[in-house]
């Protein structure tokens, strides 16, 4: 067995490089949405967006794999997850 003792800060997000808006379509599809309502936006016409990003804020999860052995899974295996478990909830109501 194998002894881990991290340390430092750790963020962590899926596996998968993706948009806002291509997540927003992953979304409507596993959930039966209509992704037709999904618009794409470009960052330069969000007027109201006052905060300043770099174009690409991608959550590095290198050091989670690589220190504590984890592989995060991506946003395909974890919707479908969320939304089998959102079924299991709603059918326990019946």
């Amino acid at each position: 067995m194998m002894k881990i003792d991290p340390s430092g800060v750790y963020r962590t997000a899926g596996s998968t490089r993706a948009s806002r808006y291509d997540f927003s379509v992953k979304i409507a599809e596993i959930f039966h949405l209509d992704k037709a309502l999904v618009e794409p936006v470009g960052m330069s016409d969000l007027k109201v967006w006052v905060a300043k990003r770099p174009k690409d804020s991608l959550i590095s999860v290198n050091k989670v794999r690589k220190e504590l052995k984890v592989s995060p899974s991506n946003f395909d295996e974890a919707l479908n997850r969320m939304k089998l478990e959102e079924e299991l909830k709603f059918s326990e109501l019946d």
